[in-house]
């Protein structure tokens, strides 16, 4: 049996490099500045939001534990208690709505 003969390619690559001139490089490099200060802004706006949002959450939480606490020591009645949920609720469920209101669904496939 005689064994394979694999034929050998050889590949090349060129590389081109333009020089601009620096006036052209000062240029470009003020607008990657502007894009990433804009970048950098952006994330900031979300890391923002991000923190207000997880402290509204928080303190539903807070209102939550405190009025269970309540109920459990006699203070509130449970039905004082169900009332002020139900008015939580209905908060949320106006943020539903608004969100549903304003947001585009995916396209079906």
């Amino acid at each position: 049996m005689r064994p394979e003969r694999f034929e050998q390619h050889s590949h090349r690559l060129d590389i081109h490099v333009h020089v601009v001139g620096s006036s052209q490089l000062d240029s470009i490099h003020a607008k990657l500045d502007q894009i990433i200060n804009k970048e950098n802004q952006d994330m900031a706006i979300g890391e923002d939001i991000l923190a207000k949002v997880t402290e509204a959450d928080t303190k539903v939480d807070s209102v939550i534990a405190l009025l269970n606490g309540l109920t459990a020591s006699g203070t509130i009645t449970p039905e004082v208690r169900d009332a002020i949920f139900a008015k939580i609720q209905g908060s949320e469920d106006k943020l539903d709505a608004a969100i549903a209101a304003n947001t585009t669904p995916p396209p079906t496939p």
